[in-house]
């Protein structure tokens, strides 16, 4: 059964049963009347005199809303116009330079609504965002009138964003193995059908499994109000999109995206998921959230880092200049309206009995002056520039399920079946005591003007430990007029060409030459470019690279405007890092950065910016491949290394043992003469004849004579450095937490060990084996491409190979470094393994072999859904099948 297929089967029927989409909402276009961006009872953390002088210098151009200012009304500053996100992308596209565009956003200030000769409908929409922690529970029969209740409450609704969290319990197999989340979700979705629509069980399972017909669409017919356009999950995080199906034929464009905050930044424990719609042409975007829990001061600031990584990482697509050139990466919260819901696991900083007595009152305001996220907000630490409403309801956490008593509170009545000793009823079973908070909320953020109508959680559901919370949204989204619009456009452009022979601008510039000096990897310099108008005129400017833009470099912003007398700034950032899409791999070998910005002045001619630095050499970020290429693997690196960890005490002993893949290629780990000095080499000769080269050859003599003796040394040393400072540190392998330590290792131990490994000096010694493991990871995700081939990852996609075929797979897919590089570290991995070291590390072959397969493939799944369905492999069985291929590795082949 296959969610997605509703999905496509909803998108295909719009298209085709909704030639126009102007009559939704009963077909009248509204024009919204001035309002602040939200209802009197919201609270935005901005709310300072500060902030208040600075939004009363800025105002949205509403392409779309309106504008009620009487003509002898001052109209702003154009240079403090903003227009919304799908204008933006149009006057991006079509190549609108600066000073057409200072014209059109003088026009559009003045007449966008069609009533007004302009380009602009206005369609008011009802948005419903709501949350739910579900605690991994599937609704029963009898609590779906709950259910319909709580998702029924907003009324005349247009849209839904419906967010849950832990769908599935989050238990190691669901986080780890991604066990099979099919089936809660499948169920989610036909329990909303059936409060939604009014429809029976087995209507609902129909829509799941087979997607929309004409009749659910025909607005004529007997069909369903709702219907789901689009859903995204992370494990237990879920948020699904339901629009009443007058409003399908706006609904143009769907993307979506999901981030992990979990270890390492890979498992799906914690994170969120984000959906970005353009209806009409209006983007509007959901987030649903699912942060790190706990009390502590540290929890707190881990939920900190999880919001900055959620925001920062939520990457939808490339953003194309007018020249069809990529101009950067568009944000999953780009758009006109942008929506926070889920379960933010923020806490009351109070004391237990004093919370109990202000819910007993009634006195959340004094609550919500301990509130964690609220005193971020008003700090500006985190979330500037989003709003939440007044929260007039009781905490949403954390209740014994079943009942409407929080956890730990005491009894309120001598009518209670339950001791009274704990707060718990006699039937439910003991519970972990949290202190009750508002975990569970909803915020906004918006560029045209927005007005809350609900805020509340739904007491009545007692499915979970959390309770419900939804908040409703009056919203305008606007459609443009093609024609009107071009003509606008072109009256601007005539505009522009009579100003510009008005005025002759001068900007100068102090300073063109910017030396960043030594960059390393992974570290952001910034330096800024200082400018100053001279002339009679205000100066409009852009930039744009002399040759390919080089991805080491951000600039902000790249085009702008200095008025008479005024001066402004650019900001260069220069960061070197890797992963995938990153730039150390594609700098040259030398490590120079150097570049040539040009400044062009609209009528004024062009400036140049010059930037140079130098790159100080890492192994991060590179394949093995580059990392031998850059430095050289040499005899004498090698025995320089042996010789400086043979003075510290072994913790534990390197086999020499060797691995066969058959009699075609053999692969042999070889000790050195000294230490631990273990390297790894291909033979292309029989394996008798290798045997005897073994014994009547040292390491020395090997590495001397390569292509005499048909060896090629092909493990980068700085890898083989790492492994051995793991090897002999105290613990060594049987380390407690070796590669699945939750405690990240802090900066200035990262730097260390990637110093040493660029160096060739031994890992400092203050440096854990569980620490220098999870930096061997960290190495790993550097690279600019899994070290396993895009082959790998296809085939797992049919099947898992047996081992000879895997080898096999292997040596014809990679080339010599890599794939040997590859068999050293399972190798190691499989040391890790064996029972002494098992004993005491905590590892297990399932779950070493689950962040392993994490590591060596992270190449996107095209499967969309999470379940199987004729003959299709869902998402979580094709990482099951890649995951089974590493075990392989770790079971049978070495």
């Amino acid at each position: 059964m296959k969610l997605k297929k509703l999905y496509k089967k909803t998108k295909a029927m719009a298209s085709s049963a909704f030639a126009s989409s102007s009559s939704v909402l009963g077909g009248q276009t509204q024009k919204p009347t001035k309002a602040s961006t939200s209802s009197g009872s919201s609270r935005d953390p901005r709310d300072s005199s500060e902030g208040t002088k600075q939004d009363s210098l800025e105002e949205w151009v509403d392409c779309g809303a309106g504008d009620d200012n009487d003509d002898d009304e001052e109209s702003p500053s154009t240079s403090q116009v903003k227009v919304d996100v799908r204008m933006e992308e149009l006057l991006s596209l079509i190549g609108v330079g600066p000073l057409v565009r200072e014209q059109f956003l003088s026009l559009s200030h003045h007449k966008t609504e069609k009533t007004n000769g302009g380009y602009t409908n206005s369609h008011g929409v009802r948005v419903w965002c709501t949350t739910y922690n579900v605690n991994g529970k599937i609704p029963t029969d009898e609590e779906a009138a709950e259910l319909s209740d709580w998702l029924l409450s907003g009324g005349d609704v247009d849209l839904y964003a419906l967010g849950f969290q832990e769908v599935v319990p989050l238990t190691a197999s669901n986080v780890l193995i991604a066990s099979d989340a099919g089936a809660n979700l499948a169920e989610w979705e036909a329990r909303v059908d059936m409060a939604l629509n009014g429809t029976t069980r087995q209507e609902a399972d129909a829509l799941v499994q087979n997607g929309a017909t004409y009749s659910d669409l025909n607005p004529k017919g007997k069909g369903r109000r709702y219907l789901p356009v689009c859903a995204k999950s992370l494990v237990g995080v879920y948020l699904t999109i339901w629009v009443r199906t007058e409003l399908l034929g706006a609904v143009h464009s769907k993307e979506d995206v999901s981030v992990s905050c979990g270890v390492m930044r890979l498992l799906g424990n914690k994170g969120g998921v984000g959906v970005r719609l353009r209806v009409w042409d209006t983007y509007i975007s959901f987030l649903c959230v699912h942060l790190s829990s706990g009390e502590t001061e540290q929890d707190k600031l881990r939920r900190h880092w999880d919001l900055g990584h959620i925001f920062s990482k939520s990457l939808i697509a490339q953003q194309l200049d007018a020249s069809g050139q990529m101009a950067g990466h568009l944000n999953v919260l780009d758009s006109d309206y942008c929506f926070l819901l889920g379960d933010l696991n923020y806490r009351l900083e109070c004391e237990e009995d004093r919370i109990h007595d202000a819910i007993r009152d009634g006195s959340y305001a004094t609550m919500l002056a301990h509130d964690q996220l609220g005193k971020g907000m008003a700090s500006g630490e985190i979330l500037q520039g989003w709003s939440e409403g007044e929260i007039t309801f009781p905490p949403t956490f954390k209740y014994v399920v079943g009942t409407s008593q929080y956890v730990g509170a005491p009894q309120q009545n001598n009518n209670d079946d339950g001791d009274g000793d704990d707060g718990f009823p006699d039937a439910a079973e003991p519970q972990k005591r949290r202190l009750p908070a508002w975990c569970d909320r909803v915020l906004w953020k918006a560029k045209k003007p927005v007005k809350l109508f609900g805020y509340s959680d739904v007491a009545g559901v007692k499915l979970s430990d959390h309770k419900p919370v939804f908040a409703g949204f009056h919203v305008d989204f606007h459609e443009y007029d093609e024609k009107a619009l071009d003509a606008t456009i072109n009256m601007a452009r005539r505009m522009a060409d009579l100003r510009e022979m008005e005025m002759r601008p001068q900007l100068d510039l102090p300073e063109q030459f910017f030396d960043f000096g030594d960059v390393e990897f992974g570290t952001k310099k910034v330096m800024r470019v200082r400018m100053a108008n001279v002339g009679t005129s205000p100066a409009h400017w852009h930039l744009s690279v002399a040759g390919d833009k080089p991805d080491w470099l951000e600039v902000a912003p790249v085009q702008g405007k200095v008025g008479k007398g005024e001066e402004g700034e650019i900001e260069l950032t220069v960061q070197v890092d890797g992963g995938i899409g990153g730039n150390a791999s594609t700098l040259s070998p030398d490590g120079k950065l150097d570049t040539i910005l040009v400044m062009s002045i609209a009528g004024s001619g062009d400036k140049f910016i010059s930037i140079t630095g130098q790159y100080a050499f890492s192994c991060f970020g590179l394949t093995p491949d580059q990392i031998c290429d850059r430095r050289p693997q040499s005899q004498g690196r090698r025995e320089a290394l042996e010789g400086l960890y043979a003075t510290r005490p072994a913790a534990a002993s390197v086999e020499g043992g060797v691995g066969e893949e058959a009699a075609l290629v053999r692969v042999e780990l070889e000790v050195g003469g000294k230490g631990e000095g273990v390297r790894c080499v291909l033979s292309p000769r029989p394996a008798e004849e290798t045997s005897a080269a073994s014994s009547s050859h040292s390491a020395a003599a090997v590495a001397a004579a390569p292509d005499s003796q048909g060896l090629v040394p092909i493990v980068p040393v700085e890898l083989q450095n790492l492994v051995t400072h793991i090897r002999r540190s105290p613990g060594g392998l049987g380390s407690p937490g070796l590669f699945i330590s939750a405690c990240y290792p802090d900066p200035g131990t990262i730097t260390a060990a990637r110093s040493a490994m660029d160096s060739d000096e031994p890992l400092p010694a203050a440096i854990t084996a569980v620490d220098a493991s999870l930096v061997l990871l960290m190495f790993l995700t550097s690279m600019p491409e899994p070290l396993l081939p895009k082959q790998v990852a296809d085939v797992c996609s049919l099947c898992v190979p047996d081992s000879l075929a895997s080898l096999d797979l292997l040596r014809n897919s990679m080339t010599k470094t890599s794939y040997a590089t590859f068999l050293y570290l399972m190798k190691f991995f499989r040391d890790s393994l064996k029972k002494e070291n098992r004993r005491t590390n905590g590892l297990s072959v399932e779950v070493l072999s689950a962040t392993l397969a994490s590591v060596f493939l992270t190449y996107e799944i095209a499967s969309a859904g999470p379940m199987s369905k004729e003959g299709t492999l869902g998402y979580n069985d094709i990482i099951n099948r890649r995951s089974d291929f590493v075990r392989g590795f770790l079971e049978n082949v070495l």
